[in-house]
């Protein structure tokens, strides 16, 4: 999978790991062979579940949804989103994010900060 981003194409493939549900999608860890980094793929899909129909709220939804992980990318507390690509498979649409990889759950990071988050 290829990804543009402001740092250049990102190619990536998907490790052989169990991909996990979360945040709507379904999360999984991809690796760049170029640069030897680690990101998540997080899928948003929607419509294979309405048998392929797609309402217009349902895309405005989504839309938003990563506009905001987007956008929120630079804050030290939320995962990066270095780019995104638009997938359409069968009855499905589904936006791809490339994300800055996760290695902690949010309860483990708390716990390993004493509880606080960076106020940054």
């Amino acid at each position: 999978m290829s990804f543009p981003t402001a740092e250049g194409l990102i190619v990536v493939r998907e490790e052989p790991r169990q991909s996990k549900a979360q945040f709507g999608g379904v999360t999984s860890r991809v690796h760049c062979a170029t640069s030897g980094r680690d990101f998540d793929l997080r899928r948003l899909s929607i419509g294979a579940a309405e048998g392929g129909f797609i309402t217009l709220t349902a895309l405005q939804v989504l839309e938003r949804t990563v506009e905001l992980q987007q956008a929120a990318g630079s804050h030290s507390n939320v995962q990066r989103c270095y780019a995104q690509v638009l997938e359409n498979t069968g009855k499905a649409h589904q936006r791809l994010l490339l994300c800055e990889a996760s290695n902690n759950d949010l309860a483990a990071f708390l716990a390993a900060q004493g509880g606080r988050l960076d106020t940054k």
